[in-house]
């Protein structure tokens, strides 16, 4: 799967990240797995990594649609970070179609994201990212 997530419940974060080509029907499973995994609380913030995404299928109604409810709470703050102007773009609808009703930003870069949610570094959450991914496959 292209888009893969970790919580991090002290830091009251999702960590969504997208590699690769990613599909609207990835970003609804994304949602499904959230709303079943008992340590998601809807209150929590989110930081999405797109940086290392290289395609999509997602349309302009898709974005609507997905925008058009959350799982996560309208005080919950989302930052979605990414580096090529399509993904921007596709992003930035995201973020206006949720209006008032979400507290959603898109950035180019890490620092505006991070200082934006109030998280002074990341490289602990990738890391225990990649930890409690390996872990979960063995347990499989």
């Amino acid at each position: 799967m292209a888009v893969e997530y970790v919580i991090h419940k002290e830091q009251r974060l999702v960590l969504t990240i997208g590699r690769g080509r990613v599909t609207f029907d990835e970003l609804l499973a994304h949602r499904r797995q959230l709303l079943r995994d008992p340590n998601f609380d809807r209150t929590f913030d989110q930081l999405n990594d797109y940086c290392d995404t290289t395609s999509t299928d997602i349309s302009r109604d898709n974005v609507q649609v997905f925008a058009s409810s959350s799982v996560f709470s309208p005080a919950s703050r989302r930052a979605v970070v990414v580096l090529k102007p399509q993904f921007f773009g596709i992003a930035r609808q995201f973020e206006a179609y949720h209006g008032e009703r979400a507290n959603v930003r898109v950035f180019y870069e890490w620092e505006s994201a991070l200082k934006w949610l109030e998280l002074s570094e990341i490289s602990s959450l990738f890391s225990a990212g990649r930890s409690q991914k390996t872990e979960d496959k063995g347990a499989e």
